[in-house]
């Protein structure tokens, strides 16, 4: 009860409202303002957004029953192999 109520705040969902938000537009916001060298600062900031809604996953994965199912781990490996940092590591 008290996990539901945590995840369900306002606060909390306000927060990840913005962390999407980012996610969704943060790759044209790039793009269209930013030069190469700016590349970096966003590579980490989508690694950070990758890392909370994985936080998220989990956590409600654990509150919830059935919460998780197999293909959502599927889709959440996608968006793993779309961030760049995974590739700067091999190099």
């Amino acid at each position: 009860e008290k996990c539901m109520n945590i995840i369900e705040s306002s606060a909390a969902t306000s927060f990840m409202s913005v962390v999407t938000i980012y996610a969704l537009f943060s790759d044209d916001v790039k793009i269209l303002g930013f030069d190469e060298p700016a590349d970096d600062a966003f590579v980490v900031l989508s690694s950070i957004a990758f890392f909370l809604f994985s936080l998220e996953i989990a956590v409600q994965s654990w509150c919830r029953e059935k919460y998780l199912q197999l293909p959502d781990l599927k889709k959440l490996k996608s968006v793993q192999n779309e961030i760049s940092w995974s590739e700067r590591i091999r190099i």
